[in-house]
């Protein structure tokens, strides 16, 4: 039986340096950087992926949009909000305003430009420690999600 194909735009939103362009480095090329890199404007990457089972096979493909985190570009982040399908908010969970972001500034604005599409939370945690010659690396791993249901 020949599998059906869907398409989705997924975005990334959350406070600048909570760990969303490492989510995506991992998902889409299984790569993983100890460097912060900072998000330019939006950059778009894409994955396909096969849901189901053998004889009722769909093939997902997703366009993941990294939206930067800074506020005071809201431009810039309505235009990658306008036609979401899905959104993974990401915070930071060793900030409290990282978290507090997410329904004071990004939850309104997704609603507002995008509807009530389906929206997952992940916390993010920032871990440092010292190489034997000194150096500090930092790395960023997920610690939990949560799926928000619209009410």
């Amino acid at each position: 039986m020949a599998s059906e194909s869907m398409k989705a735009k997924i975005v990334l939103l959350g406070d600048g340096g909570v760990g969303k362009t490492s989510l995506i480095r991992r998902f889409v090329v299984d790569q993983y950087s100890d460097e912060y890199i900072t998000t330019i404007g939006t950059k778009v990457s894409k994955r396909s992926l096969s849901l189901g089972h053998p004889a009722a096979e769909v093939e997902m493909a997703m366009q993941i949009w990294d939206v930067l985190g800074q506020k005071g570009y809201s431009g810039v982040q309505e235009t990658a909000m306008k036609g979401a399908q899905g959104v993974l908010m990401v915070y930071d969970a060793t900030a409290e305003e990282s978290r507090r972001s997410l329904e004071d500034y990004w939850m309104p604005a997704v609603w507002r430009l995008a509807g009530r599409v389906p929206m997952v939370i992940a916390g993010t945690r920032r871990t440092s420690s010292r190489t034997g010659s000194g150096q500090k690396t930092t790395s960023t791993s997920s610690v939990r999600s949560t799926r928000v249901r619209p009410s």
